[in-house]
């Protein structure tokens, strides 16, 4: 609200702290060229999806069945792969 004190006006705003910008919003997909699961932005997945990737963990998909250091189905470790 404007004060006026003699022949000057002032006038109070209160400002908070700038807004922090959200992360953007990452979705999980299956990328089929590889058989890694992966995050990606929102504004990108359905560049994926138009290319065969799907939505969600990559399942039933083992590139390195026999690999001795894998960590999960498909994520290989650095033994023999195959």
């Amino acid at each position: 609200m404007p004060m006026k004190l003699g022949r000057f006006v002032f006038a109070l705003a209160f400002v908070g702290a700038p807004a922090m910008a959200a992360p953007p919003v990452k979705v999980e997909i299956c990328h089929v060229a590889n058989g890694k699961t992966m995050q990606v932005k929102q504004d990108k997945v359905d560049s994926h999806l138009g290319h065969g990737d799907y939505l969600g963990p990559c399942i039933g998909v083992d590139d390195c069945p026999n690999d001795p250091d894998k960590t999960s189905a498909g994520q290989c470790g650095c033994g023999t792969p195959g």
